[in-house]
């Protein structure tokens, strides 16, 4: 070998011709597999609030709304399985971003942010139907009586 011969580190390129080292390839798909992961429980969050959103309206639950017989039967029997879905997914998260995180810093703010986030549709969905609970009970009518 030359003395004068520079040594070039190995890089792995795209179609783009831009190269990156192979350990930060891996790192940047292990970060988009966490950001989709969380932008997938942003809208189950967001999802939620509209079910208790819609689970709360009396029209919802009369003919006078206008709404579809499918989707009082989709907000009926998926609200509280969805919400679990959706509190499990929100601690698993959190905890995998606070235990096992392997990512950038600047990757990880993002990350938490959009958890914040989710767990803010949460406690909106948890309060909608909580409020609503609370004045029937208030009024002296069952929990879950929309009148």
């Amino acid at each position: 070998m030359n003395a004068n011969a520079i040594s070039i580190p190995s890089t792995e390129c795209n179609a783009t011709l831009a190269c990156e080292p192979p350990s930060r390839t891996g790192e940047r798909a292990y970060e988009l597999g966490w950001l989709v992961v969380s932008a997938a429980m942003v809208c189950l969050c967001a999802g939620t609030v509209g079910f208790a959103v819609y689970r709360e309206q009396p029209e919802f639950w009369r003919n006078s709304g206008g709404y579809a017989i499918w989707l009082r039967e989709l907000v009926l029997l998926s609200f509280y399985p969805g919400m679990l879905v959706a509190l499990i997914g929100q601690i698993l998260l959190t905890r995998g971003l606070f235990t096992g995180w392997k990512g950038s810093a600047r990757s990880w703010g993002l990350q938490m942010g959009m958890v914040m986030v989710g767990w803010l549709l949460l406690a909106l969905s948890l309060l909608v139907a909580w409020s609503n609970n609370m004045s029937n009970l208030l009024d002296g009518r069952p929990i879950h009586t929309h009148l």
